[in-house]
C-alpha cells in the first residue's frame, strides 16, 4: 500500500514539474516571437533556402540611414567575407531553426536593443 502512495505521490508531483515546464516554455516563445531574437539564433528568412546565423542588432547600411533588425551570416559556412554580412528586418522571418541561449543577461541586452530601437 505504501509502495502504490509513493509511486501516485511521485507521478502527482512529476505531472506537476512537466506542466510548470511547459508553461515557462511557452512563455519563452512568446516573448521570442515578440522581441528580438538572440544572437546565434539560426533562421529561415522569406523566399530563401539558405539559413542564416544571427550575429548583431540594428546595424546601418553604409552612408544610408536604414537601420535594420539584425545583421547575419549564411550558416553553416559563417563569416567568410565581411562583404557577406546580411542585413534583415524581424518581419523577414519565415521560420526560426534554432534558439540560441536566453538568459536575463540575453534578456537585458534584447531589452536595451528595443529601447535603442524606439529612440530612432
Amino acid at each position: 500500500m505504501y509502495k502504490v502512495l509513493i509511486d501516485l505521490v511521485s507521478y502527482t508531483l512529476h505531472k506537476k514539474m512537466k506542466k510548470k515546464e511547459k508553461r515557462k516554455k511557452d512563455k519563452i516563445e512568446v516573448y521570442i516571437m515578440n522581441n528580438f531574437l538572440p544572437i546565434g539564433t539560426i533562421v529561415l528568412l522569406k523566399d530563401s533556402t539558405k539559413k542564416i546565423l544571427i550575429i548583431g542588432y540594428l546595424p546601418q547600411e553604409g552612408a544610408d540611414t536604414r537601420v535594420f533588425d539584425y545583421s547575419g551570416v549564411p550558416f553553416p559556412e559563417g563569416l567568410i567575407d565581411s562583404k557577406r554580412i546580411l542585413l534583415f528586418d524581424h518581419k523577414q522571418i519565415e521560420k526560426i531553426c534554432h534558439n540560441s541561449l536566453i538568459d536575463m543577461e540575453v534578456i537585458g541586452v534584447i531589452e536595451k536593443v528595443k529601447k535603442v530601437k524606439e529612440e530612432l
